[in-house]
């Protein structure tokens, strides 16, 4: 994972976010409380941030440009066998630009004490059903849940299952990254290739009587005021002949 490697440096550079080079962070069980707050407070003082992070999330697309896809590497693609001769192969032949990795691998314990006590007390924990009761009552209502919404049981993942195995995503790998059986590359596809309009764009976007909301500042009516607060009063030096004048005197146009 080389993720100690990555906190090491962090913590030697004084930084105080070395804690979210950590497993729990890269596999998306947990987030800093100060992101949110940030986000909160930018949201707030610019309108278009919520666009923005719509747009990130994938919530949001504009027709005909590129969206998120994925594909998972199989054993007949392992032939490629590093990330940037994938890469290579994606760009010159599909025009697909992957972006990262979501890989899953199984726990594996080392021989020390704290992580020999953790197996044991996850092979415990696997072991008897009745050791958390709390657990097993949550996966029973998730799974009566799933059961009355007419949902597939079998996608929701139990607890013991999770346990033997831990996910993480790898953004941006880096060239010489080997890829793994099983591993999912985030793509982003272009429109081209797809016959029909992305699934994520919202269907009232397709609707002629629903505008798309731009963020604030693009729009035509604030142009228009920005353009009037700029205009300056221009005044002609030419002199010009007084018709009611007599004398055809000519004057200067203040």
């Amino acid at each position: 994972l080389q993720m100690s490697k990555v906190e090491k440096k962090e913590k030697d550079k004084g930084s105080s976010l070395s804690y979210m080079f950590r497993l729990p962070f890269a596999a998306g069980n947990v987030f800093s409380a100060s992101m949110l707050d940030t986000l909160l407070y930018q949201a707030f003082i610019k309108d278009y941030i919520i666009t923005f992070v719509r747009l990130l999330l994938g919530i949001d697309q504009a027709l005909g440009s590129g969206h998120l896809s994925s594909m998972k590497i199989t054993k007949d693609d392992l032939w490629i066998r590093t990330y940037g001769r994938l890469y290579q192969k994606l760009c010159s032949t599909t025009c697909e630009v992957p972006i990262g990795i979501y890989r899953t691998q199984p726990v594996v314990c080392k021989d020390s004490s704290n992580a020999s006590l953790n197996c044991m007390d996850d092979d415990s924990d696997h072991g008897s059903g009745s050791s958390n009761p709390e657990r097993a009552e949550i996966s029973a209502m998730v799974t009566s849940r799933m059961d009355s919404m007419e949902m597939p049981v079998h996608d929701y993942d139990d607890v013991s299952d999770r346990r033997n195995s831990f996910s993480y995503c790898i953004i941006n790998p880096s060239y010489d990254l080997k890829l793994e059986k099983d591993d999912i590359i985030y793509l982003i596809r272009p429109s081209s290739l797809s016959p029909t309009a992305s699934p994520l764009i919202d269907e009232r976007k397709m609707r002629f009587k629903y505008k798309r909301e731009e963020p604030t500042g693009a729009d035509k009516e604030t142009s228009e005021r920005l353009k009037d607060s700029f205009k300056v009063e221009m005044h002609d030096p030419r002199p010009t002949c007084s018709n009611d004048s007599e004398e055809g005197l000519c004057g200067t146009v203040v």
